[in-house]
């Protein structure tokens, strides 16, 4: 989410800044190219015939400093569908380094180091608030461990 990743096989991409859509599009163009992508209206405002686009104020939530994050916004799109139930990887606090968070060591920072703390408390709180406030009462598994989950 938000990011390529050649380890495994996606159906969609699901893309919520430019900086992120860019760097997947050079950094991995054969993934990119070959894979059906979801992004906000924040990246483009008219998609390609792979590219699904999703009105930005339709999963944004403010009232954070931080409240950017690709899977709260992935959550209140599959909320606003209707989807019951979700399985998620990779789902965690970031970490003091900002490569030391993802997968991609190289993905673009976006977030500065040194922020982590702040950035936890937030994200636990998004994640809570989704959890009271989803229409559909999504019922959320934890593929990986995750502080989420608890």
């Amino acid at each position: 989410m938000n990011a390529v990743t050649v380890h495994y096989l996606v159906d969609y991409l699901f893309l919520i800044n430019k900086m992120r859509y860019d760097y997947a599009k050079d950094a991995y163009a054969a993934v990119f190219h070959n894979t059906k992508k979801i992004l906000l209206s924040s990246v483009k405002a008219a998609g390609t015939e792979q590219e699904y686009i999703v009105n930005f104020s339709s999963v944004v939530k403010t009232g954070w400093e931080h409240f950017d994050n690709a899977v709260i916004y992935c959550l209140r799109f599959l909320d606003r569908l209707g989807i019951k139930e979700v399985a998620i990887a990779g789902f965690d606090e970031f970490e003091d380094a900002y490569n030391g968070s993802y997968a991609d060591e190289l993905l673009p920072t976006i977030h500065a180091d040194g922020k982590s703390g702040e950035l936890n408390r937030e994200l636990k709180g998004m994640f809570e608030d989704f959890k009271k406030t989803n229409s559909s009462q999504m019922k959320i598994e934890f593929v990986t461990e995750s502080v989420f989950e608890k």
